[in-house]
């Protein structure tokens, strides 16, 4: 595991141990949709395990978290994101312009169906849910196509054996986060806070802060079909576009950029960016 293997390198002489917890997001037999949303169910027992002093330090998808987190709870440095990209994944031969009409299309993101229905409003989308690995085996069974985040899939699938195409931002905004490993731990725990230090990547958590701030300005929660991404742009700038897709409204699109680059500039640019949503016409 990515984490561990870097805070041994920077922690020379600490035993760390990797606990995997099984969630209920895993669990592809669990109601497609719950009071939290499919995103909110990767994260909720991992959380109750940090609180509850049965772990140290939590690894989430940062696209998981809820714009809040819960009392007691803070975020650790970002690390280096990876590609922040939705992938479709098909079926050998095809892809999403040679999908045929009214193919069935399996996600368990409404940010995700939303956006591909009104690239392609044809498509049927079918709710999807279990692990990577779950999911793949669905792909030329029950589905023509499934999405999933480009990272993940690299991360936990790479010789699945399946077409994929990466999705522009154009087409499918990516999830505020997405791509980015989070890590969080009990506030004041400053021996955990020490262990980690050595791990910012600055890019990364200066994206991470716009984009979280962007999504707490919005009120929306982890499971809104909002896309969201912050990157550098020419001249050092920060540089970030957003898109909701607004019910019977259309796609709603906002952008904006900022010359500072400190964490206190970049949240602040995705709180403009969030007025901006919310101020918006659709295209």
């Amino acid at each position: 595991m990515a984490v561990v293997k870097r805070l041994n390198e920077l922690n020379p002489g600490e035993v760390f141990e990797f606990l995997a917890i099984r969630t209920s997001g895993d669990d592809p037999s669990s109601r497609p949709y719950g009071p939290q949303g499919v995103k909110g169910l990767f994260v909720k027992e991992i959380e109750s395990a940090l609180l509850g002093g049965q772990i140290d330090l939590a690894v989430h998808s940062a696209k998981d978290l809820a714009s809040e987190l819960p009392d007691g709870l803070v975020l650790g440095p970002a690390m280096e994101r990876a590609e922040p990209w939705d992938a479709l994944v098909c079926a050998q031969g095809l892809g999403l312009a040679t999908l045929p009409m009214g193919a069935r299309v399996g996600t368990s993101s409404l940010r995700r169906g939303s956006f591909l229905k009104a690239f392609r409003e044809d498509l049927e989308i079918m709710p999807l849910r279990g692990n990577v690995e779950t999911r793949l085996a669905k792909v030329g069974r029950d589905f023509e196509a499934i999405l999933l985040a480009k990272a993940g899939l690299v991360r936990l699938a790479p010789g699945h054996g399946h077409a994929v195409e990466d999705l522009p931002p154009e087409v499918m905004p990516p999830s505020p986060g997405q791509g980015q490993l989070a890590l969080e731990f009990r506030e004041g725990d400053h021996r955990v806070s020490a262990l980690l230090q050595g791990l910012d990547h600055e890019a990364s958590g200066l994206a991470l802060a716009a984009e979280r701030a962007f999504m707490r300005r919005l009120g929306l929660g982890c499971t809104a079909p909002v896309g969201a991404l912050c990157q550098d742009g020419p001249g050092g700038r920060l540089v970030m576009r957003a898109a909701l897709a607004a019910e019977g409204r259309g796609i709603i699109l906002a952008g904006g950029e900022s010359a500072y680059r400190d964490l206190a500039a970049a949240a602040a640019l995705g709180r403009l960016v969030a007025e901006k949503i919310l101020e918006g016409t659709p295209r």
